[in-house]
């Protein structure tokens, strides 16, 4: 399996070679650690080789990984293909059930992903497909509305369908996402569309408009007391985590004093690993219904703990409607409601740029928004690694505050909250 981040050679740009110690194509000697890679002895950080992806991982694969690749395929009409995968596994949202939420507060429909068919992936200029031994999936690039991924897998829809997810067996899913974001600018280059901002939740090109309506949130019922067994459970559970987690990580807590526990509204939250929701409910407020993918919730007893963590599923591949209704019913119970306004884990440490319908949500919601920053959480354990390392993280809370619609436009409030966030973060 090749590495999730280190996969394209600094010296010879060749995909997926760097074995051991020495890159099989150019030999040239390398050395990978947590947060950088050495090649031929010259050292590159994180952030500097992931630019280095993004700008020298080719669309055309090479004459001889292409023909390796398709090598088995000689049934299948390849004329044109860009790059053929080595073997993956595809699956597909058709399982669909029914999620109560927290104490029945909200209810709603969900899709998980089954496996329908095992096969490699063929890139063309216009479009995509699987191609197996018994049936061939073809999707228009043009169709493509979100291209993403979630977790190890690479996950996308396409109009009229059910959102896909591929496992590459033996390459980085991060190779595919940027492949497809470059593939799709080249398609809307070449029909002089709009230029794409956004990949995820849909493909964008253009800020959303504002909404003309606003929340109008009645007072808040009797807030959800916990049942006794819950209560017990969930106590227990979060000091056991807490007590694993003080064995890798050492919490310091920062503008405590902007914190108001009994107050309703969202806790915007910068995203570097997968426990940073669980990180600020151990060490500080646990009463907080962060939003989590859809797919986390796809069998029983996760499902089950999400449920009693007041989570809040939402889908990654398409503007969820859905997660408004169930926001808002958390809020009028005095549940605080977090958000990754990022959308997705960083690769590189630093922050990504909020979406823009995170924005116009808090802009048309009018509550109170308590900014929570986390630091140091990516050297903790970073996207691509397998296991945390020790680390010191850093939550700093600071003042809360409510956007203003109809003074400020929705860019320049997405402006406003990417340089809160990063200056204490210290990012230009």
């Amino acid at each position: 399996m090749a590495h999730q981040l280190f996969f394209l050679c600094p010296n010879c740009f060749a995909e997926d070679s760097l074995s051991r110690s020495v890159c099989r194509v150019c030999n040239a000697s390398f050395k990978i650690q947590r947060q950088s890679l050495s090649c031929n002895g010259e050292w590159i950080g994180v952030q500097e080789y992931y630019q280095f992806l993004l700008q020298r991982l080719k669309i055309d694969q090479s004459s001889a990984d292409f023909a390796s690749a398709s090598a088995r395929l000689a049934a299948s009409d390849l004329s044109g293909a860009l790059r053929i995968s080595y073997p993956a596994v595809l699956r597909q949202g058709k399982c669909r059930f029914r999620f109560s939420g927290y104490h029945g507060v909200f209810s709603r429909a969900l899709e998980i992903p089954r496996p329908v068919a095992r096969g490699r992936l063929a890139m063309f200029q216009d479009r995509a497909e699987f191609l197996t031994p018994v049936k061939n999936f073809s999707w228009n690039l043009a169709d493509f509305t979100c291209v993403t991924t979630n977790g190890h897998y690479f996950e996308f829809k396409v109009k009229g369908q059910p959102f896909f997810q591929i496992r590459f067996l033996q390459e980085s899913v991060l190779k595919y996402e940027i492949l497809f974001r470059k593939q799709l600018d080249a398609l809307y280059n070449a029909r002089r569309l709009h230029r794409i901002v956004e990949y995820q939740p849909r493909v964008r090109g253009d800020f959303p408009r504002p909404g003309q309506r606003f929340w109008n949130l009645s007072a808040s019922r009797e807030p959800v007391k916990p049942y006794v067994v819950e209560k017990i459970l969930m106590g227990s559970l979060r000091r056991g985590l807490k007590r694993l987690l003080q064995a890798l990580i050492v919490v310091e807590i920062r503008g405590a004093e902007h914190w108001q526990r009994e107050a309703r509204g969202f806790a915007l939250m910068n995203h570097q690993s997968a426990l940073d929701p669980f990180i600020a409910g151990a060490f500080w407020d646990h009463r907080i219904a962060f939003l989590a993918k859809s797919s986390s919730f796809a069998h029983r007893l996760p499902r089950l703990f999400l449920k009693w963590a007041m989570c809040l599923p939402t889908t990654r591949y398409q503007n969820d409607s859905e997660v408004i209704f169930a926001a808002k019913a958390l809020l009028r119970r005095g549940i605080k409601v977090g958000i990754f306004p990022e959308g997705e884990r960083c690769w590189d440490g630093r922050m990504q740029p909020f979406k823009r319908n995170v924005v116009k949500l808090l802009a048309a919601s009018r509550e109170a928004i308590f900014p929570v920053v986390i630091q140091n959480a990516f050297q903790f354990w970073p996207r691509w690694a397998k296991f945390p390392r020790r680390a010191r993280v850093t939550l700093s809370f600071l003042a809360p505050f409510c956007l203003l619609p109809g003074l400020y436009s929705l860019e320049e409030q997405r402006r406003f909250l990417e340089a809160l966030f990063r200056a204490e973060l210290k990012e230009t």
